[in-house]
């Protein structure tokens, strides 16, 4: 047999067409080496998060339950195979995971948080575990930023608002001492969108030739009730809820690689034709998934597209844009407390994020500036109190008929990615409105730049 048909040499080309972003030909490379070798991990593995990156969970988690059979004391392989199960909407098979994996790692903190953000009731000797675990000396940071965020959240649910907020700020400090985010750096991007993205600027540039409206696009803060927007609409039958689609965060990195003169986003745009755009427009449909090409209308959930909404309309003049909101302060704590990894950086310090939800907030007030009667904004506190209401003008800005099935989103069988995927698989509540009061004492720096 030759070489090049070998198990390792087949997942090698494999890894290589992965990483060019050519799924059918890993997928087949994969394919062949398990064929070859049912039992070669590696080739299930790489398989297994081929599919997960490309979205196509159901798949992986397959594939991972293999894994855990040839691999049953990989706690990593256990836990993988939890969050995927939490993705499909199964919280129970997912704690069960992490169940298993902590059996086999008592001390594993991916299983222990994974656990807590299933609603885990840990018992008093098991907090008392962790708190013990979080003062090592040799814990790591990380580590310890998610032992943290756990005993937040333990707190919490036992109304210990003081002792909460406690382990959310130290938490938050240990991820600030590895950073090195500053949030002048996202201040200055946002003023030089507005600068670039003015009225004379539209009124003067060109759009593509894509003027169907089939993608709606719902931007906005982290935690502000954009998931639920997005379960609302998934549940009408004439459209796909995509989740997060990172085309144009994808667009504007090779922008700025390919830049000319030097030049990067937003002021490259200055330099684009028709024919660029139009090539924007071919990537972005292309890398829509399956659901979506074949829905009549499919939702991008990408939050961070507000700062792309001047780019979005230049490539899809016709697409509705959906912009969730909430109140500033609830909105903000509820970004506090929850671990972004290494996402959403300016969340982990309650000044920083005051400033960035200024800047976010002056950013929204501009694109309605310049371009009036293009996003439809929705209150997610209107959209708790008023559900049918709502609903009903969320439908009719999109074009799209009035559907009982909307009121009845948390019935929708779909993957859902964000931290709020345990959340809208329920009925519409009002609990979280308010929760921020009972941390008032401690949200005064956040408070007082909010109403700067």
């Amino acid at each position: 047999m030759d070489n090049v048909e070998q198990p390792q040499s087949l997942v090698a080309q494999g890894q290589a067409m992965a990483k060019e972003g050519k799924f059918h030909e890993a997928e087949a490379l994969f394919k062949q080496a398990i064929l070859l070798n049912g039992a070669d991990i590696s080739a299930y593995f790489e398989l297994a998060e081929l599919y997960r990156q490309w979205r196509y969970y159901r798949l992986s988690l397959e594939h991972y339950q293999q894994l855990t059979k040839l691999e049953p004391s990989n706690a990593n392989y256990l836990i993988n195979l939890g969050h995927l199960w939490l993705i499909e909407g199964s919280s129970s098979e997912a704690a069960g995971c992490y169940l298993k994996a902590l059996n086999l790692v008592p001390d594993n903190i991916a299983a222990i948080y994974s656990l807590a953000m299933v609603e885990h009731k840990f018992s008093d000797a098991q907090i008392q575990e962790i708190i013990k675990h979080l003062r090592e000396p040799q814990i790591n940071y990380d580590d310890k930023a998610q032992l943290g965020f756990i005993l937040a959240k333990h707190y919490e649910s036992q109304k210990l608002w003081d002792e909460c907020f406690y382990y959310l700020a130290q938490a938050s400090d240990c991820i600030k001492q590895q950073s090195t985010y500053s949030i002048t750096d996202d201040l200055r991007y946002f003023e030089r969108i507005k600068q670039i993205f003015s009225r004379e600027f539209f009124s003067r540039h060109p759009q593509s030739h894509h003027i169907h409206d089939q993608p709606i696009f719902i931007v906005g803060m982290p935690r502000s009730g954009s998931t639920l927007v997005e379960q609302i609409l998934s549940a009408h039958p004439d459209v796909y809820g995509s989740g997060e689609i990172l085309t144009f965060g994808k667009i504007i990195i090779a922008l700025n690689q390919d830049s000319i003169n030097e030049l990067k986003f937003p002021e490259i745009i200055t330099q684009t034709t028709i024919d660029d755009l139009d090539l924007y427009a071919r990537s972005y449909l292309e890398y829509r998934d399956e659901g979506a090409k074949k829905s009549l209308r499919y939702t991008d959930k990408y939050l961070n597209n507000f700062m792309h909404l001047g780019l979005i309309h230049l490539v899809f003049p016709n697409a509705k844009i959906i912009h969730v909101k909430r109140e500033p302060i609830a909105n903000c704590f509820a970004c506090y407390k929850t671990y972004f990894g290494s996402r959403h950086m300016y969340s982990y310090d309650l000044e920083d994020l005051g400033r960035y939800y200024n800047g976010y907030h002056n950013l929204m007030a501009h694109w309605h500036e310049v371009l009036p009667g293009l996003v439809f904004d929705v209150q997610y506190e209107e959209l708790v109190s008023q559900q049918v209401a709502v609903t009903a003008d969320i439908l009719k800005y999109c074009g799209l008929s009035w559907s009982e099935s909307c009121l009845a989103f948390q019935d929708v069988e779909r993957p859902i990615m964000t931290a709020s995927a345990m959340q809208v698989r329920t009925a519409i509540y009002s609990s979280s409105i308010e929760a921020w009061k009972n941390y008032a004492t401690h949200l005064q720096p956040l408070m007082d730049i909010l109403k700067a």
